[in-house]
């Protein structure tokens, strides 16, 4: 008699070695959830601190789409954290499709 073969369980990311959303808490005390991007083989990178500032320090923190939009609305800030042109565009994309 053989035996059947597992079926895949789509719904569960833990079984198929995708890491569930992980949750985080912003510095205005506001949990969220940060989803894992599999094209990317990585956490989403949306709201990582680091990741707009490009700074080693700042890896771990992550801002909520408030803070992130407050931020931007004070540019002498924002300027001064953010300061590639890249990652500059790419925030008011983020901003104007409302993904942040």
């Amino acid at each position: 008699m053989s035996k059947p073969s597992p079926r895949k369980n789509f719904s569960n990311p833990v079984q198929n070695g995708y890491p569930q959303p992980k949750k985080v808490k912003c510095e205005c005390g506001k949990t969220f959830i940060v989803k894992f991007v599999i094209f990317q083989q990585n956490w989403s990178k949306k709201n990582n601190w680091g990741y707009w500032t490009e700074s080693k320090e700042n890896q771990e923190i992550y801002k909520c789409g408030t803070c992130l939009r407050q931020l931007f609305n004070d540019k002498k800030k924002y300027w001064e954290a953010v300061e590639s042109p890249k990652k500059r565009a790419l925030f008011r994309v983020y901003l104007s499709n409302n993904v942040l």
